[in-house]
C-alpha cells in the first residue's frame, strides 16, 4: 500500500495517478486498435474518441450510483459515494454501444462493432486502475496465511478491518485488486495476440471471463461492498448479470447471421 507520492510540499494520490495512466493506455490502445487495424483515419478516431469519452462518464456515474444503491440497501437509510466497476459496465455498455450506433454512421460499422474495437482498452485501463485500488488500500481482501498475503499499514482501512496482535499492521490479507490486475493484464494481452480471430467476440470474451473470474474472486474479498439481501454479494449479482450479457450477445449475433443467410 502506497497511498501518496509525496514531493514535500504536496502530495499526489497513487490510485489518481493509476487512473490516469489507465486512461492513457486506454488511448494508446484504441487509436492503435482504430487506425491500424480498422483503418480508421484520424478525423474519424478523433470523433470515435470523443464518443468514448461520453461513455467513460456514463460509467462513472452509473458506477457510483450503483454503489450508492447497494449501499443504502445495507444501510438501510440513504448512502451516498463509492464506485462499483461492474455497476458502470452493465449501465454504460449497452448505451455506449446505442451512442455508437446513431453517432458512429460515419464508420459503416454496427454500434457493436465499433464497440468491439475500444474492449483491451477498457480492460488495460481497469487493470491500471485496479493497481491503483491495492495503492490506496481499498478493495481488500480477508485474511490468509498464504504467502502471498500482504499486511497494510497502521491506521488503513485494512488496518481498521483486521488489526494484527500487535495493533502496528493488518493481518496478511489477500490482494485481491492485484489478482484481479493481473488477470485483465493477461486477458488484454490474449485479446491483443488474437485479435484477428477474436475481433467480433471480444464483448462476449470479457462478459463470461470476467463474470466468472469476477464471481469467483468475490468469496476472497473482504471489505464493505454493501448488500443485495441474498446470499451473494453486490458483485457476484452483477457479474451473473454480466454473463448474462454475454448469452444475449451471443444470441443476437446468431439471429444477425441467420438473418443475412436467409437474404
Amino acid at each position: 500500500m502506497y497511498p501518496y507520492i509525496d514531493f514535500g510540499i504536496f502530495q499526489i494520490p497513487t490510485y489518481g495517478c493509476m487512473v490516469a495512466l489507465g486512461i492513457v493506455a486506454f488511448t494508446l490502445s484504441t487509436i492503435y486498435l482504430f487506425e491500424k487495424k480498422g483503418s480508421f483515419v484520424k478525423e474519424q478516431t478523433d470523433k470515435l474518441l470523443l464518443i468514448s469519452l461520453i461513455g467513460f462518464l456514463i460509467l462513472g456515474a452509473s458506477a457510483f450510483v450503483m454503489n450508492s444503491v447497494f449501499h443504502t440497501i445495507e444501510d438501510r437509510k440513504i448512502t451516498i459515494g463509492g464506485f462499483t466497476w461492474l455497476g458502470g459496465v452493465l449501465i454504460s455498455f449497452p448505451i455506449s454501444i446505442l451512442i455508437f450506433e446513431k453517432y458512429g454512421k460515419f464508420t459503416n460499422l454496427k454500434g457493436i462493432q465499433v464497440f468491439e474495437y475500444l474492449m483491451p482498452g477498457l480492460i488495460i485501463a481497469h487493470c491500471f486502475g485496479r493497481i491503483g485500488c491495492f495503492l490506496a488500500g481499498c478493495c481488500f481482501g480477508g485474511p490468509t496465511d498464504s504467502f502471498l498475503g500482504v499486511s497494510y499499514p497502521i491506521y488503513s482501512e485494512p488496518f481498521f478491518c483486521y488489526p494484527n496482535d500487535a495493533l502496528t499492521r493488518s493481518l496478511p490479507l489477500w490482494p485481491t485488486p492485484l489478482f484481479e490486475a493481473g488477470f485483465e493484464l493477461i486477458l488484454y494481452i490474449v485479446l491483443m495476440l488474437t485479435r484477428r480471430s477474436t475481433k467480433e467476440y471480444g464483448l462476449e470474451i470479457y462478459c463470461f471471463s470476467y463474470g466468472v473470474f469476477r464471481f469467483f474472486l468475490e468469496y476472497l474479498r473482504a471489505d464493505d461492498r454493501g448488500s443485495t439481501f441474498t446470499i451473494f454479494s453486490p458483485s457476484q449479482i452483477m457479474s451473473i448479470i454480466l454473463i448474462i450479457y454475454g448469452v444475449v450477445l451471443i444470441v443476437f449475433r446468431n439471429i444477425n447471421r441467420t438473418k443475412i443467410y436467409f437474404k
